[in-house]
């Protein structure tokens, strides 16, 4: 852990937006892999307003843009967070479509990646 650690004390604001951009695409890449009905996944983000609420629920209580993420974790390194793999904001949130007798329905759920070492991540 101790290389991770200072792997992320290091890391600019570029790699961490690196970092997010590599999250997103795992996760759909993922959601994608997990999806039984005809219809595509979409990440949920700041500017999915008619799933804004779904997606906020399912996250946490909010939809935060990249930026925000970025400021958020650079104010941790700043403060001194202890473990800086959990001032990284690596969940988000994929919606589902599937057919159901009243239409489609959209269905949002919830993943999230793990940061290791190299700077690499892993959703699950």
């Amino acid at each position: 852990m101790a290389k991770l650690e200072t792997e992320l004390q290091k890391a600019t604001p570029e790699k961490i937006k690196s970092i997010l951009s590599s999250c997103q695409s795992s996760v759909l890449e993922l959601a994608e892999s997990r999806n039984t009905s005809p219809f595509g996944v979409f990440l949920v983000d700041e500017y999915s307003a008619d799933v804004y609420q779904a997606g906020a629920y399912v996250g946490g209580g909010n939809v935060s843009s990249e930026s925000e993420r970025v400021k958020r974790f650079i104010k941790a390194r700043k403060d001194g967070e202890k473990d800086l793999r959990y001032a990284l904001d690596l969940s988000y949130t994929v919606m589902f479509t599937r057919d159901s007798f009243s239409g489609p329905q959209k269905e949002p759920r919830g993943y999230s990646c793990q940061v290791e070492p190299g700077l690499t991540v892993r959703a699950f």
